[in-house]
């Protein structure tokens, strides 16, 4: 259910910047590994080219997912009710009704 028009917001809220640290240095790092492997494939054993593709593309496969996750992540307070829209696969959203509002 959206907000309605004379629903004041109270807190419109999602996760720090910094919750991306870890995902987003799991992804450089199997993209860095990716990128040692296909320039050791290339000139030593074709396999190690393949293995290397493999891992940018779940590095860069990690980054997105948990950029989309971060994304999608918000909290909205009312002063009726508390709303934790839908992500990106599952369209809707939570809707908590705040019992004793004033």
């Amino acid at each position: 259910m959206p907000l309605a028009l004379d629903e004041p917001v109270r807190l419109d809220a999602r996760p720090h910047g910094a919750a991306l640290v870890r995902p987003i240095g799991k992804a450089l790092f199997l993209a860095a590994l990716g990128g040692v492997l296909v320039e050791l494939g290339q000139t030593r054993w074709l396999p190690l080219a393949v293995l290397g593709a493999v891992s940018l593309a779940l590095g860069a496969l990690v980054g997105l997912r948990a950029v989309l996750a971060w994304d999608r992540t918000r909290l909205v307070v009312t002063s009726a009710r508390l709303l934790q829209p839908g992500d990106v696969i599952r369209i809707g959203h939570t809707d908590l009704l705040v019992e004793g509002r004033t």
